[in-house]
């Protein structure tokens, strides 16, 4: 519009020339549409489109003998959100970012972890610093035939995660 700066009423925008701000040009967008059911975690959805699972190889590890049919990382129950797997900005770990998409505090949820991938936890800011968070307790749990076999042994045990809060560790 070209009356935006001689705009009656008021003065509408910036006294400065911002030619990169007029968006000239075709543009391409994309949608996703949802039916409306009440049985689905919209949230869940969302953060699927919006960022989607990329995979990435780790290095061979031993499963004496047998792989299993699949490798699960990390699982989070009650609803938390897995925000960020990366590598640590040492690149001498892997980030594990939580979230709690809901407008409630979520309370006694639980991030299973495969402990023959990861062997410590720490919980972290988002600097990667360490710090000491009351809410958090990990448990290393021991398979029953007491292997390091490729499947969830270690849990952290989160007491409550408030609404829309992160919760970072360093695997």
């Amino acid at each position: 519009n070209v009356n935006l700066k001689y705009r009656p009423g008021r003065r509408s925008g910036s006294a400065d020339a911002t030619p990169d701000s007029q968006m000239k040009g075709l543009f391409e967008s994309e949608y996703c549409f949802l039916v409306v059911n009440e049985s689905v975690d919209y949230i869940k959805y969302a953060e699927n489109y919006v960022n989607p699972l990329i995979a990435t190889s780790f290095a061979e590890y031993s499963s004496e003998g047998s792989l299993p049919d699949s490798l699960d990382i990390v699982t989070c129950s009650h609803g938390i959100l897995v925000n960020c797997l990366k590598t640590s900005e040492d690149g001498k770990s892997v980030i594990l970012r939580i979230m709690n998409p809901y407008s409630s505090k979520l309370k006694n949820a639980t991030i299973n972890i495969n402990r023959f991938l990861f062997s410590k936890v720490e919980t972290v800011n988002l600097a990667e610093t360490q710090i000491i968070e009351p809410r958090v307790k990990v448990k290393k749990l021991n398979n029953a035939d007491g292997s390091g076999m490729a499947v969830f042994s270690g849990a952290i045990e989160v007491s409550m995660l408030n609404q829309n809060e992160l919760l970072t560790f360093k695997l």
